[in-house]
């Protein structure tokens, strides 16, 4: 009995040690691994990034880069890989949902989902990610003379002109431009191939160096991203709006599947997406978010674009090859 009673005495006094280990192992914080683009992130680590660690416990790691270096990272190491969210464009993120790399998604669990534009909630289907912003096509040029038709711009044999090549994020838009796209879109493609073989057209690869090129007079006009956006040329928009999304998906496998849905609620919020917009980097998606004057030109107000057209980029991804392909025939010299 006397034993007993020791051992009974031993064990009650080493259970709050015990107890204290683990509520002290259960407070150290989580890592969640953020792949994403290689800029701004000093300004996104001060409004998204700090601020989700603070609130919820947690130490965010970055893999940064290119997204279609990052996806080929991702794609070879997919059975170690510690990346939990993965941030790409459309057309990346397709090919990552084809290769099985992301999760499914229950929107419906996301508080800020009901708040975006329909348009950017199911830009891969679904069952994954959404848009977290977008970017729009537009015309720039020094005239106060632009187009402000597609069908102008396609019956255009006078001006020195530049579209963005098919391997660019914003080359199927052209095709998008010269009509509905189905199949091969062989009959736009035709349309565009009488066009560049009685004009002055060129492909280009780079948003910021063409429109260097335009402001020096280089081309009297060029399509181009509205990220690209300065002042010094003039810009409008066409009577078709076409759109490119960035998207946020979970990576397959994943051990942090509620953080990552509470990083993705976080980055639809308006609290974040505002501040993004305020400080130049993305254009919103929030339907809360107010623009100021000033900011509709680098950055796009979906509200002002009901009827604007986002990519159907799993058709895209299938004859992207193949339009490439015809684009280079086109505009090589």
């Amino acid at each position: 009995m006397k034993k007993f009673l020791t051992l009974l005495l031993l064990t009650i006094m080493f259970l709050p040690v015990f107890a204290s280990g683990s509520q002290e192992e259960s407070n150290e914080p989580r890592t969640l691994v953020v792949s994403t683009w290689d800029y701004d992130i000093e300004a996104l680590d001060e409004f998204l990034f700090t601020p989700f660690e603070e609130e919820n416990n947690v130490i965010i790691e970055l893999d940064l880069g290119r997204d279609g270096d990052r996806y080929t990272k991702l794609k070879n190491e997919i059975d170690i890989t510690d990346i939990d969210i993965f941030l790409a464009t459309q057309a990346t993120a397709q090919k990552g949902i084809e290769d099985g790399l992301f999760e499914k998604i229950n929107k419906s669990d996301l508080e800020n989902f009901a708040s975006i534009f329909e348009l950017a909630k199911n830009p891969n289907g679904e069952d994954y990610g959404m848009c977290y912003t977008v970017n729009r096509l537009r015309v720039a040029g020094n005239s106060e003379n632009i187009p402000t038709s597609w069908a102008e711009i396609f019956a255009d044999k006078k001006s020195k002109v530049a579209i963005p090549h098919m391997t660019s994020t914003f080359g199927p838009m052209v095709l998008y431009g010269a009509g509905e796209v189905s199949g091969d879109a062989s009959e736009n493609i035709a349309k565009i191939e009488n066009w560049v073989s009685s004009a002055n057209v060129d492909a280009y690869v780079s948003t910021f160096s063409t429109r260097k090129a335009v402001i020096n007079g280089e081309y009297d006009y060029a399509l181009l991203a509205d990220f690209g956006y300065t002042p010094d040329l003039n810009w409008g928009d066409l009577d078709k709006v076409l759109l490119n999304g960035n998207t946020v998906n979970i990576v397959k496998g994943t051990k942090n599947n509620d953080l990552a849905m509470k990083f993705i609620d976080f980055l639809l919020s308006a609290e974040v997406q505002n501040e993004s917009l305020d400080r130049g980097i993305d254009s919103p998606v929030n339907k809360n978010v107010e623009f100021e004057a000033g900011q509709k030109d680098g950055k796009t107000d979906l509200a002002l674009y009901p009827d604007a057209v986002l990519t159907d980029i799993d058709l895209v991804n299938k004859n992207r090859a193949a339009w490439i392909s015809k684009w280079n025939e086109l505009f090589t010299e």
